[in-house]
């Protein structure tokens, strides 16, 4: 095992192995995964601003949903936070980015997808953002795969997650509820750990 390997596995160790029968189900999943998200997250959008019924409850706590979940499915910290559980409960680094990558795939496409059909506003500028956005996905979720690990290096990438989570709340999202989303990402990275785990 080479220095860098021993480093790493010392950090999170990933020996769990998963047929790859398994592993094309669970990218299939995720994949359809993103593409009911990102309908949902534009179909919420509309009902914020076009005053859309949801689900035929009362106006008042319709009003509060979809302004609620518009904020929510369009700020970043939702996505970061579901790559961190993503990461948490996959047991291999790589198998985790291409879980959260095709979540990506699913959902951009599927989200501008539905607004062109639907005749909804939408912006090529975030087009682009979330592209760029998706495309380090990748890199992002091995960071945050060995984020949930433990020693230092963890805690490095950790405070790093929660930074990054907490200004995306703040700049990105303005809102409270999106800090406290990046907040809870930070907070997942230590569900299921057990000192010198053994995954």
């Amino acid at each position: 095992m080479t220095k860098l390997k021993h480093f790493l596995h010392n950090i999170r160790s990933d020996s769990r192995k998963t047929p790859v029968w398994k592993f094309l189900l669970c990218c299939a999943g995720f994949l359809c995964l993103g593409a009911a998200l990102g309908v949902f997250s534009k179909y919420v959008d509309a009902a914020n601003f076009r005053g859309w019924s949801m689900l035929g409850l009362p106006g008042f706590v319709k009003t509060f949903l979809a302004e609620t979940l518009s904020v929510i499915t369009s700020g970043i910290t939702f996505w970061i936070f579901l790559g961190v559980v993503i990461c948490r409960l996959t047991k291999n680094p790589f198998r985790a980015a291409a879980y959260v990558l095709l979540l990506c795939a699913g959902m951009i496409p599927a989200y501008y997808l539905f607004a062109e059909l639907a005749g909804l506003y939408y912006s090529r500028a975030y087009i682009r953002y979330w592209s760029v956005f998706a495309a380090f996905t990748p890199i992002m979720s091995l960071l945050s795969w060995y984020a949930c690990g433990r020693g230092a290096a963890a805690w490095v990438l950790r405070i790093g997650l929660l930074i990054i989570s907490v200004l995306g709340g703040i700049f990105v999202s303005g809102s409270f509820v999106n800090i406290f989303i990046g907040i809870s990402a930070f907070f997942i990275t230590f569900i299921g750990r057990k000192g010198k785990e053994n995954e």
